[in-house]
């Protein structure tokens, strides 16, 4: 007598995997920059070349140097639960008593850098900035601190070669947020970028709501952070870090993708 092989019962059942690529990624920058070897510990200034990562056309810029304003990479990377843990060192961006936040007359504390138009983004280039019409672009990063968003802000800017088109004051965090961006550039100038601050992972692209949306003619060539304080306030201090530029949601941040199991009883 032949034995039987029998399937009483097959299912397939969809389940929801994290997932992240880098076959997209346009930019990173990780600040992996190294102290001297007889000081360990101290900060690298952002002052002084740094040009480290890839997808960028020059080096960091940074604003004030004198005291009480610092930029600089300092040792030990940040980690957002589920994302991608940093393998290098941090940015560190402070500021210190009266310097009131974009009034105008006052000051602010910044670094700045710009983006590869030419090459890494050399398909999403309306020939100054990146804002090719039908195009798309996502970004992320970490921060911490700014611990009060109304008394001592954190300042996220994409910056066109004329002017500051995104100004996203980001959430006061005392841990690490991750903050998820996307850029739709549309048809005359009908552009819109999404900010994602602590999105669920896996990130869903299709179903996260954002938590501020701007609109208008976005393109932009590089990107910016600012920070200050306000009167009374004697410091302010904020980490960044793991800044990713991608094609897709998947290449700077691990997204939900349909998976299939299948159960053989």
């Amino acid at each position: 007598m032949k034995s039987k092989n029998k399937c009483g019962l097959c299912l397939v059942g969809a389940v929801l995997v994290g997932t992240m690529a880098h076959a997209g990624q346009l930019a990173y920058e990780g600040f992996n920059y190294s102290p001297p070897p007889e000081h360990p510990t101290w900060g690298v200034s952002l002052y002084s070349g740094a040009n480290g990562g890839v997808g960028f056309a020059a080096q960091w810029y940074a604003g004030f140097g004198t005291e009480g304003y610092l930029n600089e990479a300092r040792v030990g990377g940040m980690n957002y639960p589920g994302h991608l843990a940093s393998t290098g060192n941090r940015a560190v961006l402070t500021a210190k008593e009266g310097l009131e936040p974009w009034s105008g007359a006052g000051q602010i504390n910044y670094i700045h850098r710009a983006l590869d138009v030419a090459g890494a983004f050399a398909s999403y280039s309306d020939g100054t900035n990146i804002g090719a019409d039908g195009t798309i672009v996502w970004g992320s990063f970490l921060y911490s601190g700014s611990d009060d968003a109304a008394q001592n802000p954190l300042r996220f800017q994409l910056n066109s070669d004329a002017a500051h088109v995104v100004n996203c004051i980001l959430p006061g965090s005392t841990g690490t947020s991750l903050v998820v961006f996307k850029v739709v550039f549309g048809a005359s100038n009908a552009d819109t970028a999404s900010f994602y601050v602590n999105p669920t992972l896996a990130f869903n692209p299709d179903s996260a709501v954002p938590s501020q949306t701007f609109t208008g003619n976005l393109a932009f060539l590089g990107i910016e952070f600012d920070i200050a304080t306000r009167s009374g306030v004697a410091y302010n201090g904020s980490n960044i870090d793991e800044i990713r530029f991608g094609a897709e949601a998947k290449d700077v941040v691990p997204v939900a993708q349909l998976g299939t199991i299948i159960f053989v009883r």
